[in-house]
């Protein structure tokens, strides 16, 4: 995790002092990590909390793609320096405020993606090493060009085009540069999860995360049992195995694996109070209570029930105990530091990334950013095709209060809320979670129609995407200056009465749709829906010209002439270029489609083709899809290999899908059988497999 610029040079009592140490320093950040096989929808999450201070502004920005000239090089004021490539990549970045670490060519960029879909968090400061270690592998300061957290995100975002290349790069720079300082840090792409830690100055260890785990690290070197023949899954320094020996720490277990943390780091004394935690929070009361002294694992098993939630993994970095559990929950109301919690009044950003299968590598990764303490902040969504950030991320920045500013406006309200808590935190959290969770809702809609528009024009896609970031941003920026304007309001009024804010009592959510960007911006699309209980069928159609009017024809295969007329109208866009029209209910009484017939529907002269059939579903009562591939085909193949969440089948050579867009709510089988989960409604569509092509799709709303 994070020092400051003014620690990069430091005495050499001091860094005798913290060699010495058998805990984690004073510097402290928490990591985190949910394999895809323990989440409710199968998605990869993982992230981390940024610990320094109170008052330490930070920047969310986007860095262009640049040129560079054979020998330029990355000359970091650190000391460190790297050869630039010729073109180095585009990439998000959280960074430091130049008043307050004023490095160059870039602040300390602590998180980010760039446009190669590689994302990092760098980094968690370790447990110092063994001084048997050092004697032999000592650190290489960043004045004589070792490499230090400050540089290693930046360097890596320009570079690295995958996972597995980010890690071989900076173990590059470690076998030739050497190590400042001893880290963890974390970095993906849509394919896979690594985690290394930087064990001594040219002594490093990776593995590539596991599936059916989760980790979290309270800045403890914590990597277990590695076996080094592993090439696949682990990556370790050329003299990793050796430099233990030497120093006579190596410790391996019955497999010969070489237990790295036992190997090379101090052991840790009682457990911390964020290590009690986090054990609390992921696993429950018994397994924190089960803590002892001594080394623990990074990657552990789950929970039993797993189903880790996105909105769970955002609420752990904000987390400081359970109120209510006053015998072991160890609740901290209002933590200064991190040295008792995870949620805490140092932290400047926290941020999870999270990555979904079965989506183009462009979209498939998700970076979700909150700005100050997490416990009163949100987190807004990024995909990696961002290529700007709203103004208040950047343009306001200070060494102060700043109320134009994204980050001051976040600091400010964590800051009066909790001073206030008994009387404020409880509006302002659940106004938040209201808030947190619309926008977590909202993404599988965006998901699908940038899936559309990215497969007509990626470059559109990454317009829209900005767009929308841009716009949530801006929203929410605003909610949240009111927001702190009433509570500065309510504290200068003397505190009298029930604090509940008005964006509360009114309901406001986020509009993360594409309305809220005027639309899509690829010619109208539309959807059918159909209502089997009520016989209701609706045309609902987005990114039409305002106020445009089209035909609207439906026409049904099963009559004895395909494609005659049975209903014609003319249909208008609203201002905002949304058709929404119902087909009236003479058309469709005797719809035979609606009972499981297939239909043609025309939009502006565009035809949809397929079946509805259940629309409504009861909670534990499974129903079989039934959607169509029209004209029929034959040679049908199931893929049962991918995803158990969505059907995958190859029609004709063609790939198809059956999906849908919230499994939590609805699911979907190999066997195509459609199961309840939750009350909600999610979509279930058939598509071909590149998103080229929508076939058919059916709204389910699941009901208790």
């Amino acid at each position: 995790m994070k020092k400051k610029a003014t620690r990069i040079i430091v005495a050499v009592a001091t860094a005798a002092l913290l060699l010495a140490s058998t805990t984690a320093g004073t510097f402290a950040c928490t990591g985190i990590y949910f394999g895809k096989g323990t989440t409710e929808n199968g998605s990869v999450m993982w992230g981390r909390s940024e610990d320094i201070s109170a008052r330490y502004s930070k920047i969310l920005t986007v860095h262009p793609a640049e040129s560079h000239e054979p020998g330029d090089m990355y000359a970091s004021s650190t000391g460190f320096k790297w050869p630039y490539p010729a073109q180095t990549l585009r990439y998000t970045l959280a960074k430091d405020s130049v008043f307050n670490e004023n490095i160059t060519p870039e602040p300390y960029a602590e998180v980010g993606i760039n446009e190669k879909n590689v994302a990092i968090s760098a980094t968690v400061t370790i447990s110092g090493a063994k001084s048997a270690i050092t004697n032999i592998d000592g650190m290489v300061r960043a004045s004589n060009g070792g490499l230090i957290e400050t540089d290693l995100a930046t360097v890596v975002l320009m570079n690295a085009e995958t996972a597995r290349g980010a890690i071989e790069l900076v173990a590059q720079i470690l076998d030739t540069k050497g190590a400042g300082g001893r880290e963890a840090f974390t970095v993906s792409d849509p394919n896979e999860v690594w985690y290394m830690e930087i064990l001594s100055g040219h002594q490093y260890a990776a593995v590539k995360a596991p599936e059916d785990k989760i980790a979290f690290s309270p800045n403890i070197t914590m990597l277990g049992a590695i076996d080094v023949t592993d090439e696949e899954n682990v990556i370790v320094s050329p003299a990793f195995v050796e430099t233990a020996e030497k120093a006579g720490t190596l410790v391996t277990d019955e497999l010969g694996r070489v237990r790295v943390a036992e190997s090379y780091a101090n052991q840790p004394g009682s457990p911390s109070g964020r290590m009690y935690l986090g054990y609390y929070y992921l696993k429950g009361v018994e397994a924190a209570l089960a803590l002892k002294a001594g080394y623990h694992e990074y990657y552990i098993d789950p929970r039993p029930e797993m189903g880790y939630t996105l909105y769970e993994a955002m609420r752990f970095l904000a987390y400081h105990g359970n109120p209510d559990d006053k015998e072991n929950g160890k609740y901290n109301a209002n933590p200064t530091g991190n040295g008792s919690a995870i949620g805490n009044a140092g932290t400047v950003e926290a941020h999870i990334f999270e990555t979904r299968d079965g989506m183009p590598a462009d979209l498939a990764t998700v970076e979700w950013i909150a700005m100050g303490p997490a416990e009163f902040s949100v987190y807004l969504p990024y995909y990696s095709l961002t290529t700007e950030t709203h103004e208040s991320y950047w343009n306001a920045d200070s060494k102060t209060f700043n109320p134009d500013s994204f980050y001051w406006v976040f600091r400010e309200l964590f800051t009066l809320s909790n001073a206030n808590r008994n009387e404020v935190a409880e509006g302002v959290l659940a106004f938040w979670e209201a808030y947190q969770k619309s926008l977590i809702d909202q993404q599988a809609a965006v998901d699908e129609e940038m899936q559309r528009i990215y497969a007509a024009s990626p470059e559109l896609a990454q317009v829209k995407a900005t767009e929308l970031s841009k716009a949530v941003a801006g929203q929410t920026f605003e909610n949240a200056r009111q927001l702190l304007g009433e509570v500065q309001a309510y504290i200068a009024d003397g505190k009298k009465g029930e604090f509940v804010p008005t964006l509360l009592e009114k309901g406001v959510l986020p509009d993360y749709t594409f309305t809220a960007v005027g639309g899509t911006g690829l010619p109208g699309q539309f959807s059918v829906i159909a209502d089997k209980a009520t016989r209701k069928v609706m045309v609902r159609g987005t990114g039409y010209e305002p106020n445009e009017t089209l035909s609207l024809r439906v026409a049904y295969n099963s009559n004895p002439t395909p494609g005659s007329n049975e209903y014609e109208a003319q249909v208008q866009a609203d201002g905002s270029g949304v058709i929404e029209a119902e087909i009236p209910a003479e058309v469709t009484a005797s719809a035979p489609w609606l009972g499981g017939e297939s239909y043609d529907v025309y939009l502006g002269g565009v035809r949809k083709s397929g079946m509805l059939k259940a629309t409504y579903a009861k909670l534990n009562e499974t129903t079989r899809i039934q959607l169509q591939i029209k004209p029929a085909k034959k040679d049908v193949t199931i893929n049962a290999e991918k995803d158990p969440n969505v059907l995958d089948m190859i029609v004709d050579g063609v790939a198809y899908e059956i999906k849908s867009s919230n499994p939590s709510i609805v699911s979907v089988s190999q066997d195509g059988v459609m199961t309840p989960r939750r009350a909600g409604t999610a979509t279930i569509s058939l598509r071909t497999t590149d998103g080229s092509d929508m076939v058919s799709s059916v709204v389910v709303t699941v009901r208790p």
